[in-house]
């Protein structure tokens, strides 16, 4: 057997630098338990918000923010079941099919920027909600809605094939799914293997605009709405409000979701940048890093962010457990209840805004 030969990955564990990270291990079982937690706990989690979104809340403060809310939540949960489960199952039983191991990793890219698409896109919602849009009645938010996620998912789509046309589909996720040694010159690879540099922008790059966008518009929303309590302070003429409080947490939580959303990102990019491929197998903080990098950012986004939406929306954890403790078949809802919830709030909105130009566009005997 010549050397070249004798780098080939099998799944032989004798042949197989990876062979650690497939055995069991702290790391291990540490990447097992969050992947547990996520398809359990995490999941529910997202159901709760899914129907609570959806059904309910109440129709006449539902906007288009919790509708594409319920959107971010539906695609985690996809992602869940669907991409997380195949990492595990390779975790599990050992290496995969090639092809295989390709679709996982495009799938990894789509979600990744699909999900930071909705955050985006909820944040700035909410910036123009403030700021720009104040006849928000006359917006037709099942159509915006519709038209939000469709866009969000080509974006994503084509993200992901520009990226895969690039050859960041071989990056060290690959070679680790598909049993493959990365020293060898792409023994079943169509594409260039991606630089390091660009793997590490990807992942972090990324989450980090995504972080600063979020910053930047938290710390906006925060002052308007210290400016507003202020002036309603002199209005009233009191020293203290709940709302000044809140506001203060509203920044406090939306700051920790986004670092905890960065701070999870950070294991995928060292594993690819940072560790060479037969030290991920050998050091104890490299097999941490793969399993951290597997399962972590599905753990934060399904747990900890969901636990936070919880905390901050009153009513929201009584409201599902109180329909969860009755079975999931009860979280469903009247489609022509919701529309007519739909036509009645937007009608609200308008009439509270005095416009009777606007009012016409939804005549009473249509509710």
């Amino acid at each position: 057997m010549d050397d070249a030969q004798s780098l080939r990955i099998t799944n032989d564990s004798t042949e197989n630098i990876f062979a650690p990270i497939f055995a069991w291990s702290a790391p291990k079982v540490l990447g097992m338990t969050l992947y547990l937690l996520t398809e359990t706990l995490g999941n529910t989690l997202l159901i709760g918000i899914i129907w609570y979104e959806k059904c309910g809340s109440d129709p006449s403060t539902r906007t288009l923010i919790n509708k594409l809310t319920s959107a971010f939540c539906t695609m985690l949960l996809t992602m869940n079941l669907t991409l997380t489960n195949y990492v595990a199952y390779v975790h599990l039983t050992g290496p995969s099919g090639v092809r295989l191991c390709s679709l996982s990793i495009f799938c990894s890219n789509f979600f990744l920027c699909l999900g930071l698409l909705y955050l985006d896109t909820i944040i700035i919602l909410r910036y123009m909600y403030i700021f720009w849009w104040k006849n928000v009645g006359a917006i037709n938010d099942q159509a915006f809605s519709l038209f939000s996620t469709v866009n969000n998912i080509v974006i994503a789509f084509l993200i992901g094939i520009i990226l895969y046309i690039l050859g960041f589909n071989q990056n060290i996720n690959y070679f680790i799914c598909s049993g493959q040694d990365p020293r060898q010159p792409n023994l079943d690879a169509v594409w260039i293997k991606v630089s390091p540099l660009f793997s590490f922008d990807i992942f972090c790059l990324l989450p980090a605009l995504s972080c600063a966008i979020h910053l930047f518009i938290f710390i906006k929303i925060y002052f308007y709405n210290r400016a507003e309590n202020a002036k309603r302070k002199i209005q009233l003429n009191i020293l203290n409000s709940p709302e000044q409080n809140r506001n203060i947490s509203d920044l406090a939580t939306s700051m920790l979701s986004m670092c905890l959303i960065f701070v999870s990102s950070i294991p995928m990019a060292l594993i690819i940048t940072y560790f060479k491929p037969t030290e991920l197998g050998d050091s104890t903080w490299g097999q941490l890093c793969v399993f951290l990098a597997h399962f972590g950012i599905q753990f934060v986004t399904s747990i900890p962010l969901m636990l936070i939406y919880y905390a901050r929306n009153d009513g929201l954890h009584s409201t599902v457990w109180r329909k969860l403790s009755r079975g999931f078949a009860r979280l469903n809802c009247d489609p022509s209840s919701l529309e007519m919830s739909e036509k009645l709030r937007r009608f609200q909105i308008l009439r509270s805004r005095g416009d009777p130009s606007q009012e016409e566009d939804i005549p009473l005997e249509q509710l």
